[in-house]
């Protein structure tokens, strides 16, 4: 984690690290502020008992300084922003001469100021009024500290010394001076909030001052994340960047020896990343030791091991400012880029988001800091995105006038439909068929209002509620009444559920895809499934298809399952225009109390729902990640067989997740045979588009990750590989079994663009992949990221059983990462705290609010170009 914040110590804590903080052989800590309050001087040496009395929150005679310091005892006296340099340029750090390390730590601490200016700008603030309601300005008030190595390690040759670790704690003080010359507590809410956009901000001041002392950014990531590379023109440069690279390696030793002291408080290792800036804070005095040698004749000798130490780091300055002009293009170029990468995914966004996102593209760019605000500014004065409103904590919210334009066509559209009518089945009849079919009341008043002359209509219900089973006496009574009907989906694989009810059914985009002749017409009913999974723009399009063709719609899905990958909800939409009819009892679970659970976790109250599988044994935390997994594993293997049993599921959320679960899945079928002969290695992907390397061999359960017609495949359909040819060849060729039907294809007919076949294992899914599903049994791993939706979701599928799995040493570890940094260490969570953490995390809600969201009215003027946007994309009503 190159930036982290935390809420921060009391005045105990700081007690215990004040040999850390001002001692220890580092350089003198320095203050920033702006405004020189409290008897601190910007850019002077931190004097210990100034600082400690600051901390406290003293005046000189020892007062408290907070108008109201409503209970001190908790009060937090400050929080610590850590900045940390990327690993190269610590390397560089330690072998410089010490006019570049001079430089480098320069850079470094211009940096932590311009990250606090961006902040004390954006998102410092005291709270006023009645319970704080009203916000007002503050200044802040920070002790810097610059640090150059972390804790000592032991490394892989068993020497023992500190690596190389270049960062920055910047403690900002809990108070500051408000207008009328009291002091009032910092609302750290918005110091959590910029969290990202800091770490973008300082990403950027910190590479830019990298380049103008003439080193080369590159590797740039998210978030703007980015290393400084080595010059590799010929042979010998290429082999020496090579080697700088390995002692970056052999130089974060800091992990392992987190991951060591995470095991010795019975934590998982798999948490260390999240963990590390907890244990490098609370264990901060045992970093001082006795050297026998200077920190930097140490570690010249021991990278002389990897590269020609003399003048490498000089060497590496080799970077030359670009063509101004050409600069201010890619600037541009990657500015013009940001509003639609942001309403990618989300309909509106922050100024916050606006922010890292400007200030991530411009790494590498070399421009100050200063030309992030700059360039947000111009966006929201040209109108390219438009401010809505505030949120919650008052802050502005946006979007683009595309956007806008999409979802308010989209309403109008839908308003549209809700006014027409279209030829519909005879109601007696319609009523007949529920009969018939054993339709309960509800689902008989759903499926009414599905066949009523609207030519728009919406189906929500819980999971598991029978939808599919009343849609089938929707799809009769059309049919009979002599309408077409036909099916889509988000995904492949739920859209052929629809061919269980004996129409045809396609996914959304290869319907909208068809351009010989259109898909619908006048004659047709659309019937979308999982609705709830559609994002404004997919609903866009499928209504304006509707529009024009004079077809009837009917939208079916659970806002309260899980959200569209893309930007705004459709359905939310539609929703909020045309009558929706709700089916609300569940009938998939054959238990009164796995229904009742399944209520709680879609209705919020997740420790209800917990404690419901808790005491019936279907609740099981195991001590670290691999025993979670063992242990799902271990109730999966129970309900085999001699094959695999299809109506059993285990479900995660990641894709590093479901990795997991495959491969321990893989190693036992393999020690009782049913995997086995010759294994190949190839380079695939996850749905997500990473790259990863899989192994496959004849028994192998597989899914294809891509339509593939020649197969006769579609993304999602499962198979079992039957046998491997030319297995030692970059291209073998492998058969399998699709339903009883062999085929066979070349690794290659898979591949993307970067040559990675589109293929996985098939023995688990994510929550995403199980949406739509039905099975006997289902064994879910409950991982913390986990939101409300997610646990709905998961925990929904099955019919008989459902197995819950979560790693205790990973709750139990971010439990105490909510606590102050000062009582984390050592805190006991007991298994009552720690199923409430857990239940809590699984309780968030995540919305996805679009433009029309009546809490986020278009604020003020609206710019010309969303009604100038707004009318290109109406269509012909004549």
């Amino acid at each position: 984690m190159v930036a982290t914040i935390a809420a921060g110590t009391t005045a105990q804590y700081y007690s215990r690290q004040s040999e850390y903080y001002l001692g220890g052989g580092e350089p003198a800590g320095r203050w920033i502020s702006s405004t020189n309050n409290f008897g601190v001087e910007h850019g002077a040496e931190i004097d210990n008992t100034l600082f400690e009395r600051l901390h406290a929150c003293l005046d000189t005679d020892g007062q408290p300084l907070l108008s109201n310091s409503g209970g001190t005892k908790k009060r937090v006296g400050g929080i610590d922003l850590t900045l940390s340099a990327p690993k190269s340029v610590s390397v560089a750090y330690a072998l410089a001469s010490d006019e570049t390390r001079r430089a480098i730590e320069k850079a470094q601490h211009e940096a932590c100021e311009a990250t606090i200016a961006f902040l004390e700008r954006n998102a410092a603030f005291c709270r006023r009024g009645k319970n704080g309601h009203r916000l007002e300005r503050a200044t802040l008030t920070v002790a810097s500290f610059q640090h150059g190595e972390a804790r000592p390690v032991e490394h892989d040759d068993g020497k023992v010394y500190a690596d190389p670790n270049l960062h920055s704690h910047a403690i900002l003080l809990n108070f500051s001076l408000r207008e009328d010359g009291t002091v009032g507590a910092l609302d750290a809410r918005h110091l959590f909030a910029h969290k990202m956009a800091a770490g973008s901000l300082y990403h950027l001041a910190f590479s830019s001052n990298l380049k103008k002392i003439g080193f080369e950014i590159g590797e740039i990531g998210k978030n703007g994340i980015f290393e400084i590379v080595a010059p590799e023109n010929n042979a010998e440069q290429k082999e020496q960047a090579r080697k700088f690279r390995d002692l970056q390696h052999h130089w974060s030793g800091r992990r392992r020896e987190v991951e060591q002291a995470i095991a010795a408080e019975g934590l998982s290792t798999a948490e260390a990343p999240a963990l590390a800036a907890a244990i490098a804070l609370g264990t901060r005095s045992s970093k001082t030791e006795e050297r026998t040698i200077d920190r930097f004749e140490l570690w010249a000798s021991e990278a002389g091991r990897f590269l020609t130490v003399d003048r490498f780091v000089e060497s590496m300055r080799t970077y030359r400012e670009i063509d101004p002009a050409r600069r201010e293009e890619i600037i541009a170029e990657r500015v013009a880029a940001i509003p639609g990468e942001l309403t990618e995914h989300e309909s509106v966004f922050e100024k916050r988001h606006l922010y890292a996102a400007v200030a991530s593209c411009l790494v590498g760019t070399g421009v100050d800091a200063a030309r992030v605000e700059v360039e947000v500014e111009r966006l929201i004065e040209t109108g390219v995105v438009v401010e809505l409103g505030r949120d919650a904590l008052q802050q502005a919210v946006y979007s683009t006038p595309e956007q806008i334009a999409i979802e308010r066509e989209l309403v109008s559209l839908t308003e549209r439909l809700a006014r027409e009518h279209r030829p519909a089945p005879d109601p007696d009849y319609v009523l007949r068929l529920c009969r018939e079919r054993g339709l309960s009341e509800e689902q008989t008043r759903a499926a009414q209002a599905a066949t009523s002359s609207a030519a728009i209509g919406a189906i929500e219900g819980a999971a598991g509620s029978g939808k599919t089973h009343l849609l089938a006496s929707v799809v009769a009574a059309h049919i009979d009444a002599g309408r077409r009907v036909i099916f889509a989906a988000t995904a492949w694989k739920i859209a052929l559920e629809g061919q269980a009810l004996g129409i045809e059914s396609r996914a959304i985009d290869s319907w909208l895809a068809q351009t010989t002749q259109p898909f619908l017409d006048s004659n047709t009913v659309l019937i979308v499934d999982e609705a709830g999974l559609l994002s404004s723009r997919q609903m866009h399009a499928i209504v304006s298809k509707a529009v024009q063709a004079g077809a009837r719609l009917l939208c079916v899905g659970e806002r309260r399952q899980l959200l569209p990958i893309g930007g705004g909800s459709g359905l939310s939409i539609v929703a909020s225009v045309t009558d929706t009819a709700r089916v609300e009892t569940i009938v998939r679970q054959r238990q009164r109390w796995m229904r009742e659970a399944i209520t709680d976790f879609a209705n919020g109250r997740a420790e209800a729902g917990l404690q419901a599988f808790d005491e019936r044994g279907c609740l099981t935390f195991a001590a670290g990640e691999k025993a979670a997994v063992r242990a799902l594993v271990d109730a999966w293997e129970k309900t085999q067989t001699v094959v695999t049993n299809p109506n059993v599921l285990l479900i995660a959320k990641t894709n590093a997740q479901i990795r997991a679960v495959n491969d321990e899945v893989r190693a036992r079928l393999k020690r009782v045979g049913l995997i086995g002969g010759i294994e190949i290695a190839i380079p695939a992907v996850t749905p997500s588009g990473h790259g990863q390397t899989l192994e496959f061999a004849v028994g192998d359960r597989v899914r294809f990750l891509v339509r593939h017609d020649g197969l006769g495949v579609i993304n999602g359909t499962t198979a079992t590989i039957t046998d491997i040819e030319n297995a030692a060849t970059l291209d073998p060729i492998i058969r399998v079994s699709v339903d009883g039907r062999l085929a066979s294809f070349r690794v290659s007919d898979l591949a993307d663009e970067h040559g990675r076949a589109r293929l996985g294992h098939a023995y688990s899914t994510t929550i995403y992949g199980a949406q739509g599903l039905t099975t006997d049994q289902a064994f879910v791993w409950a991982d913390p990221a986990m939101t409300r939706h997610d646990a709905y979701v998961a925990f929904s599928r099955a019919r008989d059983h459902v197995g819950i799995y979560a790693d205790s040493r990973q709750c139990e570890a971010q439990a105490r990462l909510d606590l102050p940094l000062s009582e984390r260490r050592g805190a006991k969570i007991s298994a009552e705290t720690r199923l409430s953490w857990l239940a809590a995390r699984l309780s968030r809600v995540q919305v996805k609010t679009s433009t029309l969201d009546p809490a986020l009215e278009l604020a003020g003027r609206t710019p010309d170009r969303i009604r100038e946007h707004d009318r290109s994309r109406s269509y012909d009503r004549g």
